[in-house]
């Protein structure tokens, strides 16, 4: 079964010029960061926006890259995925300073509903997509967000389908669904 509804991000995505513009004027709304695999989305409110994505970079240029972004948007925390090139890129940023919380994804939930904390972020993104969240037009991100299925465990906790089954099934790994759950923890 589909986790995120493809009719709730296409509507997402329609909304999304008219919110971006409204949400500029709101500079007491905080804004958070989500780090995933080189992927980096802001959201503030109901809006949120890709500010970097690139392949093959090492830690050290990745998290020198969210500092920055971080100081350039004012954003009130950064949660880093603490997979792959996260750990050092939370790292980084925790010892220099910034307000860096790592995120591990196969964590336990603290919403007992769901599977792990990875279904527990993507669930909260779902309900604020429900909510009236605004999405850029992004084809990547429409595939990311509407490509995972989930299923219920024995104890009927949520459990959205690993990246392993997502590339068996042809696509791509939800990088850039993954990096904007993350500013859900």
């Amino acid at each position: 079964m589909q986790f995120i509804d493809s009719k709730l991000v296409a509507g997402a995505m329609r909304c999304y010029a008219k919110v971006a513009a409204a949400t500029k004027c709101y500079d007491f709304v905080q804004c958070f960061l989500g780090v995933g695999s080189s992927v980096v989305y802001l959201r503030q409110g109901i809006s949120c926006k890709l500010l970097y994505t690139i392949k093959d970079i090492d830690f050290q240029k990745l998290a020198c890259r969210v500092a920055t972004l971080y100081t350039e948007h004012k954003c009130a925390e950064i949660f880093v995925d603490l997979a792959g090139v996260g750990a050092g890129v939370f790292d980084y940023l925790y010892n220099h300073g910034y307000p860096a919380q790592g995120v591990g994804f196969a964590g336990k939930a603290s919403e007992g509903v769901y599977f792990n904390k990875r279904a527990e972020l993507w669930g909260r993104l779902r309900e604020w997509l429900r909510c009236g969240g605004a999405l850029p037009v992004s084809e990547e991100l429409r595939t990311d967000l509407t490509v995972i299925e989930f299923e219920y465990d024995v104890y009927t906790r949520i459990k959205l389908e690993c990246k392993e089954s997502i590339k068996r099934r042809g696509y791509a790994p939800p990088d850039h669904g993954d990096a904007l759950a993350l500013t859900f923890f």
